[in-house]
């Protein structure tokens, strides 16, 4: 992940070869499919949002053809990401995959 342009929950991107728009829900995503690697992102279609497991999107930064919009960012965020930063930079430095 590219620490310095993480983006917040609630951004809405379209990633590259998908029609359809997506929703950030969350940061380091693990699937059931492939255990050992970390994910960038998860989230879910927008506007539908969360269905059931079958509906989470999980992808990486350098997916990301477009922002669309940005999430909420306040205060407490901006604290949140400062210490997502550090526990992204120890992924990184331990690979991302296990």
């Amino acid at each position: 992940m590219e620490i310095k342009n993480i983006l917040p929950v609630g951004t809405v991107v379209t990633l590259k070869d998908v029609d359809v728009n997506i929703i950030i829900s969350g940061y380091c995503s693990v699937s059931e499919k492939n255990p050992e690697y970390t994910w960038d992102y998860s989230g879910f279609l927008f506007p539908i949002g969360y269905i059931g497991e079958e509906s989470i999107v999980s992808f990486d930064t350098e997916q990301i053809e477009k922002v669309i919009t940005y999430g909420f960012q306040d205060e407490e965020q901006l604290r949140y990401m400062e210490e997502f930063k550090k526990i992204l930079a120890t992924i990184e430095k331990n690979g991302k995959e296990a």
